[in-house]
């Protein structure tokens, strides 16, 4: 599945952002144990996963492309600026506030 997320990087483009999110969704769903291994524990790692997932869907999308690439695809912030075009300072602010924003919808009393 992490093969699915390289090409979809390599596809290039910035609609291609939001198919990365559905395979990281996918990579996620497959991770789930069909059996007995599948504890209370586990279900609230995938309810954590799938409230992040959520919260990543609300960012805008400059903010979001940066977090998919770098946190998903793993780019450094300098493979990210050469995909998107930007100084590399740029990127690393975008991921910066990026985060700070997730973080806001994830924790809102936490502001």
């Amino acid at each position: 599945m992490l093969s699915a997320l390289h090409a979809v990087r390599k596809k290039g483009g910035r609609d291609t952002r939001s198919e990365a999110v559905f395979v990281a969704q996918a990579v996620v769903d497959d991770l789930l144990p069909p059996d007995e291994s599948n504890t209370l524990e586990r279900a609230v790692e995938r309810h954590e996963g799938a409230t992040a997932l959520e919260a990543l869907q609300k960012l805008p999308e400059p903010y979001r492309e940066a977090i998919v690439l770098r946190y998903i695809d793993q780019l450094s912030p300098g493979e990210i600026a050469d995909i998107v075009g930007e100084s590399e300072n740029a990127v690393s602010v975008r991921i910066h506030r990026g985060l700070k924003k997730l973080r806001a919808i994830l924790e809102p009393d936490h502001e």
